[in-house]
């Protein structure tokens, strides 16, 4: 398996392979089970002769990894054999550690770095000491063509491992050690290393996994210096790849014929870096607890304060180039950053905040990207649920929903078709069922509330995938907004727009139910089949609950299943009708939606011959 490429064929054979293997790990563990310590004895015996073929040493790697959950949890019990087993494994992994690397085939690299993953709570029992070490192997196997398997093994190592490399961190320095012989000294060189080294040879799902786990491993530390200096060791390496890229891109402006390798591995780059630093924002939320004195709150400080203002300047040139602003990796990364501060430190960037926005709109308006919009939905839910959907930034979000919504709705009629971009109406959809649930004031009070709904309504006609859903849901939701669980306020204000809601679902509400019914029919994957019923129950509950609006209701489905399900019965078309209107009518009984759920989902498969009545 070693020379397999990318064709077809070998690709075959390699899922053939994986799939063996992963039959295999079942007969493996049933195996340790009844062997126990000789299981693990034996296969270690078959690497420490030194006559193993590289193929011995990879499948017998392979097969104690298969293993590793249920032998690490024998030897946390700290039993005679489990004792046994650990210090087996842990020689082992001196011998594999101490071969030169250049003597290792790749495959068994990458066997070596998984198996040092997958045992990181028997090496943070047994071998505390060596940790920092396997860290150094696992980063000169990320250099050696093992990048993802480092990783993957980076990251159980720092999560598994954390209680020793915090001891290591805390270890008191001898008066003549420098700054990097102390334990937090070699702690931070060595998530250092390892960032710059996965910077440079990892593709992004490598990356984010370290940036994951070296943040994590940060957040854990005992005190905020070793917090804020571990932090700064991890994010130095990214700041640093990333403005060197950032620079190269600069200057290819101004150039006439750039490099074209050169600008792609610097896209590249600075695109990896800005994934990085997201995953450092997801997983450094400020956890320390609120002190009783208020000076001492008004003066902690957060884990990112000063990492920030090295990675601001970055974030500022990226959205100021116009070479950065046509690539979509790139951009999206930028983005996906933004927000993920605005929600882990929005107290940090809200003197940045303005100016962010103005360039999330103006950039929105150049390339109609999904992922402002996924900026967007994170500022309304951030600052909806902060101000309880009132306060001085209601006017700025509802201009800030009209503007977008103008742009959306110019971009999908004359330039291209909502089928043509899905990902934009689902990011959209979800913006607004995010003002819908945090911010309904902004909502209601947008002139362009109308243009929304009837929008969404035009979108079920062409969208087939997630964007449906994201449609769906919205237009469920606000039809169904009486029945909503969220808090008093939004269903005050929501139950204040009543009249505007219910001239919408008077225009709206028969396209509505034909479009799901024939939906349901068949005319739409199984996979949208809830969402569809979901938004079908909503409308039918609205015309139980007001005055003549039972009967319309039945005239429509009556309409409905005429059209779509010829091939039932007259009785069972009828019958039909009759139940899922008496789940309607009991819209309060929170039963009663998951059972009209059911019964349609039931019909769907009665349309497609699937059941039978």
């Amino acid at each position: 398996f070693t020379s397999w490429e990318d064709d077809e064929e070998d690709c075959l054979d390699r899922q053939e392979f994986e799939e063996m293997r992963r039959l295999a790990s079942d007969v493996l563990t049933s195996s340790y089970f009844l062997l126990r310590g000789d299981y693990v004895e034996g296969v270690i015996s078959s690497v420490a002769v030194r006559q193993s073929s590289w193929e011995a040493v990879e499948a017998a790697l392979f097969c104690l990894c298969a293993v590793s959950r249920d032998v690490s949890d024998e030897t946390k019990k700290r039993t005679e054999g489990g004792i046994i087993t650990a210090e087996k494994l842990v020689a082992m992994v001196q011998q594999l550690c101490s071969a030169p690397l250049d003597q290792q085939r790749v495959c068994v690299r990458k066997a070596i770095a998984s198996f040092l993953g997958f045992y990181a709570r028997v090496w943070n029992l047994y071998a505390r000491d060596s940790i920092v070490e396997v860290l150094s192997y696992l980063k000169a196997c990320i250099e050696n063509g093992a990048a993802n398997e480092g990783a993957k093994a980076v990251r159980l190592i720092m999560i598994g491992c954390g209680k020793s490399l915090i001891s290591t961190a805390t270890q008191i320095s001898s008066p003549g050690d420098s700054a990097v012989q102390t334990g937090a000294g070699v702690v931070s060189a060595a998530l250092a290393a390892i960032v710059d080294a996965i910077l440079t040879y990892g593709e992004e799902d490598s990356i984010r996994l370290v940036a994951e786990g070296s943040t994590r491993l940060c957040m854990t530390m005992p005190n905020p210096d070793l917090v804020r200096n571990s932090l700064i060791a991890v994010v130095e390496p990214i700041v640093r790849c990333s403005g060197m890229a950032l620079a190269y891109i600069q200057s290819a402006q101004s150039q006439q014929q750039p490099d074209a390798a050169q600008l792609e591995s610097s896209y590249r780059l600075l695109s990896c870096g800005l994934c990085a630093f997201e995953e450092v924002c997801r997983f450094c939320d400020d956890q320390s607890p609120p002190s009783s004195n208020a000076s001492d709150n008004s003066n902690s400080s957060h884990p990112l304060a000063d990492v920030l203002p090295g990675v601001w300047p970055l974030l500022t040139g990226v959205s100021a180039s116009p070479l950065c602003r046509s690539n979509d990796d790139i951009m999206s990364a930028c983005l996906a950053v933004h927000s993920a501060l605005l929600s882990s430190a929005p107290d940090l960037i809200a003197p940045h905040f303005a100016a962010t926005v103005t360039f999330i709109v103006q950039f929105y308006e150049e390339q109609h990207s999904p992922s402002a919009l996924d900026y967007v939905a994170a500022a309304v839910e951030h600052f909806g649920s902060t101000n309880g959907g009132d306060g001085g930034d209601l006017s700025s979000f509802t201009e800030l929903l009209a503007h977008v919504t103008r742009c959306t709705t110019s971009y999908v009629s004359t330039q291209r078709r909502p089928m043509d971009c899905p990902l934009l109406v689902e990011a959209y959809f979800d913006a607004c069922r995010r003002y819908l649930l945090f911010y309904p004031r902004a909502l209601v009070a947008c002139q362009e509330f109308r243009n929304i709904f009837g929008l969404g309504v035009a979108c079920l006609n062409e969208c087939q995938g997630n964007d449906c859903r994201a449609v769906l849901l919205f237009l469920a939701q606000v039809i169904g907004y009486k029945n909503l669980r969220v808090s008093t306020d939004t269903t005050l204000v929501l139950q204040a727009a009543s009249g505007t809601i219910d001239a919408l679902i008077a225009q709206h509400g028969e396209a509505i139910c034909k479009k799901c019914m024939s939906s349901l029919s068949g005319a739409a994957p199984q996979m949208l089949w809830p969402a569809y019923s979901e938004c079908l129950y909503a409308t039918l509950a609205y015309l139980c609950s007001v005055e003549g609006g039972e009967h319309l209701a039945q005239q429509l489905m009556n309409a409905s299943f005429k059209d779509d399900a010829k091939r039932l019965a007259l009785d069972t078309r009828q019958s039909l009708v009759s139940v899922l209107l008496g789940f309607a009518k009991d819209s309060a009984n929170r039963r009663s939606k998951p059972q009209a759920k059911l019964l349609l989902s039931d019909y769907g498969k009665l349309c497609k011959g699937e059941a039978t009545p």
